[in-house]
Formats: C-alpha cells, structure tokens, sequence
C-alpha cells in the first residue's frame, strides 16, 4: 500500500526514481498512463491495473473516448538496476515535468506531478476545502470497518 510524498529529480532521458517504500508494492513491471482527471500520471501494479481495467469495461462509454483517452497514453515500465523508471518524453510534457516530480502514494495507485501543479491543486487543506469531509470520516460509524 503505497503512501507518503516524494519529490525526485527527472534525469535529461526522462529517468526518475521509484521511491523505495513504493518498490514492493509496484513491482519492477507496472503501467503507467496520464490520469483522465487530474494533469499528472497515475501508476498501478499489475492486479491493481486490471481491476481497474475491469472497472473502465463496466463504464458506458459509446464512443470509447475514455477507453481511448487512458489506453493511448498508457504505458509499461520496468525497473532498472538503479530503481529508476523511464517515463515516455511526451508524457512528462503533458504534465509539465521538466527536472523534478513529486511522486505521491495513493494506497492503490501512485501519482507523480509536476511540484508546483501539485501545490496548486493541493496545497496545504485547500483553504480548508477537507474539513468536512474529515469530519465526516471521523464520525463516520460503519459496521464493516474495524478501524
């Protein structure tokens, strides 16, 4: 379960470092793609990529404009020996990565992105924009959770 926040540098081939606590549950093979959502690139690990490859399946999509959006930016990567993944050039352009990535662990996927995007977007509570949702959490009293 990858979590935490990272930042490392992306070398001039477009090489960055996997943070180590994210390497077992990634793997050395994973698949990376642009997220549909947010301008960053999300990573899963095999099983958790073909769930979510089962979940897409079951979205109606008619035109296959979602199905298209995330397959044609996908991506597999392999670890080297270093622990460093090569990320395709058009990819970190899209999101505006030139020399450093924030990588961020997101229990089932990673994220990586661009630092001062991922600031922007997420900076310090959004002005407080999860408080309530916080809230709820805490209070939150559901029977199938033993948390």
């Amino acid at each position: 379960m990858p979590v935490g926040k990272y930042t490392h540098n992306v070398d001039v081939k477009g090489r960055v470092f996997v943070p180590s606590k994210f390497r077992p549950d990634l793997g050395n093979h994973f698949t990376i793609f642009l997220s549909p959502k947010d301008k960053c690139i999300r990573a899963y690990n095999e099983d958790n990529w073909n769930k979510y490859r089962k979940k897409l399946a079951r979205i109606k999509d008619p035109d296959n404009g979602l199905r298209r959006l995330i397959f044609s930016s996908a991506s597999d990567v392999e670890t080297d020996s270093q622990g460093r993944i090569l990320i395709p050039s058009e990819m970190l352009s899209d999101i505006g990565v030139t020399e450093k990535m924030v990588i961020v662990g997101m229990d089932r996927w990673v994220e990586m992105w661009e630092p001062e995007e991922y600031d922007r977007v997420f900076g310090r509570n959004k002005n407080g924009e999860y408080t309530q949702m916080l809230i709820d959490l805490d209070a939150e009293d559901d029977p199938d959770c033993d948390f």
